[in-house]
């Protein structure tokens, strides 16, 4: 039990004066330091009191009558004392209304402590519907954090592949043997530019485009390698949204004597020779 509900209990009992000495200089001394919920409890077991000492309280008789009810008895001659005793049904009609005074203060105290727990009770439950709107926003950030690290370990996955790939090809066209041609723009593109590379062991060509425009609806790019006179087809390459492409093939053989690398607009998907406009050429 709290110091604050034994001090309730004791509050109610003050208007009964039943309280010991020590008790009752508590309780006082706690109303006095503001408890409204004490002073609340005293206030109606005082109205619980007032209104039981009330009804037992009995009718004063009327002056006239008090005077003649003090006249006779002066007039009669005194007489013996006698012994006598209370009637018990007086004894039980005096007694019962400090019980009934006792039973509505402990029912008092008992309502307060009701009213107490159902407060108690009611802020337990805003809690705890707090900590669960707050586990679910937890559950909520949990799983979208938990996607992002997928996403970012898909995308690290993904760059650590293109970088691998892209040292490759570094190794492969820094290497001694690697042959550069330099492309430059013609006919329809003469702002456009490119490189290859080209290992004539592994026969690998690396096509890097710069500031090709966009092909026409229903056409493509397509790569020739040209040895000996004769054009053989590499592909066909897209360009991004700036006009540049990296395109990688394996270039028909032969590549040991002179070659040239063009490129050539073709109807999409490519032709068996060159029918097209030049628009990048370099030996």
């Amino acid at each position: 039990m709290t110091d604050h509900r034994e001090l309730r209990e004791l509050a109610v009992q003050l208007p009964l004066g039943t309280l010991a000495a020590d008790d009752e200089r508590r309780v006082e001394a706690h109303l006095r330091g503001g408890c409204a919920e004490c002073e609340t409890a005293v206030r109606g077991a005082a109205e619980v009191v007032d209104a039981l000492v009330a009804a037992e309280r009995p009718l004063e008789p009327s002056p006239a009558l008090r005077a003649r009810i003090l006249a006779q008895a002066a007039a009669e001659p005194p007489a013996p004392p006698v012994r006598t005793r209370t009637a018990p049904g007086r004894l039980a009609r005096a007694a019962w209304p400090l019980a009934l005074a006792a039973s509505v203060l402990v029912a008092v105290a008992l309502g307060l402590e009701v009213r107490a727990l159902r407060e108690r009770e009611a802020g337990v439950r805003h809690e705890i519907a707090s900590l669960e709107r707050r586990l679910a926003e937890a559950a909520e950030e949990r799983d979208r954090l938990a996607a992002e690290r997928d996403r970012l370990a898909g995308d690290r996955d993904r760059l650590a592949g293109e970088l691998a790939a892209r040292e490759d090809v570094l190794a492969d066209l820094t290497a001694r043997e690697t042959r550069t041609v330099a492309l430059a723009g013609t006919g329809p593109a003469p702002e456009a530019s490119a490189r290859a590379y080209l290992d004539p062991e592994s026969r690998r060509l690396v096509l890097v485009v710069y500031e090709l425009p966009p092909p026409p609806p229903g056409r493509a790019y397509q790569l020739w390698v040209i040895a000996g006179g004769e054009p053989l087809s590499a592909g066909v390459f897209e360009l991004d949204s700036s006009g540049r492409a990296r395109y990688e093939t394996t270039a028909p053989p032969p590549l040991g004597g002179p070659v040239t690398i063009a490129v050539t607009l073709e109807p999409a998907g490519g032709v068996p020779k060159p029918t097209g406009p030049m628009v990048l050429a370099g030996t």
